[in-house]
């Protein structure tokens, strides 16, 4: 059977797709993706899945401009959407969130092939919102989800990267070019990177250094790499210095606590690593972010200092309060997601029986 998953082109939304991909082509299935893949075509094609890419637009302004050009691309992409569905016919179109899903699902709606979206983030965005009430069912990442949604809803968790028992941190370390038996700060900012992270924290380092004996995974995101990674080199820290890092497990599993945004996916992955982090929500989008990082607060896993109110001297004593004696920081929270691929991979799979179910009613009526 042929699977469709639609895309928008964000970490937070393709990561989730990835993982549940592996899943469903691991039962002999096909999965293709479909919609905007921005900058990470090269990442999907280098796992062997099929892209179709579409020309869609979000809503980036209030302009009649803006939203005349936002209207008719989403317009072009649900047809060029209803015509590759034709061709493709698959089981179940799977949506991912973002705008560069809608014209995939629309789609699927008008050929009434069976429809889910997976919802990462606490509180359900624009695109989540418009179509709950128009597709088979909706998964959510978290429970505190449902109080947005109508009832058709299920919680499996939103996949992510997962720890495994074939890790050896003294060996990950030395990969890294690290001291063994250091303190390990994890700092990253989402897939794109965040230049308001890099740049407080690079503010950060010099004092907090004169405090405490650390060295730092830093993920920068590309636009800023050159210079974060100059800025170490000339504070003479330990360090490995990155624009990205594909395989996540790595940096958590030998960090010893992480600043970081607060995206589904990362609030999700620090949770699974029992990593304490310092939370810096992205204050625009809607500001979801924010309702993602209270998930680890309630916990007992995180801080959170919103981006209006970080600085250096916040960080520091963010830092210190996690590092500090009888820090309760850094105890395994419960678990979010572990198994979150298998289980939305599942409801997936579900959804083709409902259509099987369907077909045989039809074929008994006439």
């Amino acid at each position: 059977m042929t699977f469709v998953f639609a895309i928008s082109g964000s970490g937070g939304h393709i990561l989730p797709a990835l993982k549940v991909a592996e899943q469903v082509s691991g039962l002999g299935h096909r999965v293709v993706f479909m919609g905007d893949f921005r900058g990470f075509a090269s990442l999907v094609d280098r796992k062997g899945i099929q892209c179709y890419p579409l020309d869609v637009r979000g809503l980036s302004g209030r302009s009649l401009k803006s939203l005349g050009m936002c209207f008719f691309k989403m317009i072009l992409a649900f047809g060029t959407a209803v015509r590759l569905l034709k061709e493709l016919r698959p089981a179940v179109v799977t949506g991912f969130g973002g705008y560069g899903s809608v014209p995939v699902l629309l789609a699927a709606v008008f050929w009434r092939v069976p429809t889910l979206i997976h919802e990462q983030n606490v509180r359900p965005g624009r695109a989540t919102k418009i179509l709950s009430r128009l597709v088979t069912k909706v998964a959510l990442s978290f429970e505190e989800t449902g109080g947005y949604l109508s009832p058709a809803t299920v919680v499996t968790g939103c996949p992510g990267h997962v720890p495994r028992e074939d890790y050896n941190k003294n060996q990950i370390i030395k990969s890294f070019n690290l001291q063994e038996g250091a303190f390990t700060i994890l700092v990253l900012g989402g897939s794109q990177g965040s230049q308001a992270i890099n740049s407080c924290w690079l503010e950060s380092v010099l004092p907090l250094k004169e405090r405490m004996d650390f060295q730092v995974i830093h993920l920068t995101g590309h636009k800023n790499y050159d210079l974060v990674k100059g800025e170490y080199q000339r504070m003479r820290l330990r360090s490995r210095v990155m624009p990205f890092l594909e395989d996540m497990a790595l940096a958590y599993s030998v960090a010893d606590m992480a600043i970081s945004r607060a995206g589904a996916v990362s609030v999700t992955e620090l949770s699974l690593f029992g990593l304490p982090a310092i939370l810096i929500p992205y204050p625009h989008a809607g500001g979801h972010q924010k309702e993602n990082a209270r998930i680890l607060v309630n916990r007992g896993l995180g801080i959170m200092i919103e981006e209006s109110r970080v600085s250096p001297e916040a960080l520091i004593a963010a830092v210190e309060k996690i590092k500090g004696p009888g820090s309760r920081y850094g105890r395994r929270a419960p678990e979010l997601g572990h198994d979150a691929a298998r289980l939305l991979s599942d409801e997936i799979l579900k959804l083709t029986a409902r259509k099987s179910a369907c077909k045989k009613k039809e074929s008994c009526r006439t």
